[in-house]
């Protein structure tokens, strides 16, 4: 077994890269291995089939559907038979600047995004998003060799992401205050839960009663603060037992618990498996 001490981050040097999917490989023959991204990915399968994880959930690649991998989360193509599809990376830094909440209406529509990782596109859909697509990639392509002028691509980008959004909902309000402040809380929350595990903190750092963030969360997911909060942490726990091989004494650290006995605990009742259970099966 391959001793896997982390989970690789991929980074993306360039602002937004476009390629096509090559068409037939399998995961050993790209030397493909579970990975996080620090940027957003959206994979366009035209046709063909293939198969590949994110955060450990297998998905078949299927015809006219989009699968994206948004930020921290971990990806892994497993194979690709007779594929025709698109790749596309960017950063954040491709958004229009955040000088208002107007403004901020396609990071709200990329944060909306994040619990949709397979995404099957209407059929009255499909003639626009293979024309946005072939544009963008005749122009990334004509430029590749000089410093790229992302202006036309852009503008080309920002149509499929409002459309991928239409198909998770019909009512996202570009200046709603409840999905900003949703939004802080899910940003503050990817970049503290392995140190702060208390409704408390977030409330205080967010400028919020905790009943209010509460409010707010349910309103927004369904789910309560501390509820989002204990399944974040234990997602983080099961990539590192799924894709590393850390100890876990370790792993159980790296996420703020000193009592491994505890940690072991609060795993089971979270999932309702040990973490030795949850590794081997």
């Amino acid at each position: 077994m391959q001793n896997k001490q982390y989970i690789p981050y991929q980074s993306n040097e360039q602002a937004f890269i476009i390629r096509k999917i090559r068409a037939n490989f399998d995961a050993v023959s790209i030397g493909e291995q579970p990975h996080r991204h620090e940027f957003t990915e959206f994979l366009y399968i035209k046709s063909g089939k293939g198969k590949h994880e994110i955060d450990g959930i297998e998905y078949n690649l299927t015809p006219d559907t989009f699968y994206i991998i948004s930020k921290g989360q971990v990806h892994n193509f497993l194979y690709a038979s007779d594929i025709e599809g698109i790749l596309i990376r960017f950063n954040d830094s491709i958004l229009p600047a955040v000088h208002s909440s107007k403004e901020g209406f396609y990071y709200n529509l990329i944060f909306a995004l994040r619990n949709y990782n397979e995404l099957p596109i209407k059929k009255e859909d499909s003639q626009l998003i293979d024309l946005l697509l072939n544009r963008m990639l005749i122009e990334y392509q004509g430029q590749i060799s000089k410093v790229i002028d992302l202006s036309l691509i852009q503008h080309l980008l920002y149509p499929i992401i409002i459309l991928l959004n239409k198909q998770v909902s019909a009512n996202i309000d570009a200046q709603d205050h409840q999905q900003d402040q949703f939004s802080k809380f899910i940003n503050l929350l990817e970049k503290s839960f392995k140190q702060h595990r208390h409704l408390q903190f977030y409330a205080n750092e967010l400028g919020l009663p905790p009943r209010k963030l509460t409010e707010i969360c349910q309103s927004k997911s369904g789910k309560t603060a501390k509820k989002i909060i204990n399944e974040r942490v234990i997602t983080g726990a099961k990539r590192l037992m799924k894709y590393t091989t850390l100890p876990l004494k370790e792993i159980a650290h790296s996420l703020g618990y000193k009592d491994l006995g505890y940690f072991c605990r609060y795993f089971k009742k979270a999932t309702g498996k040990t973490p030795t259970e949850y590794k081997n099966g």
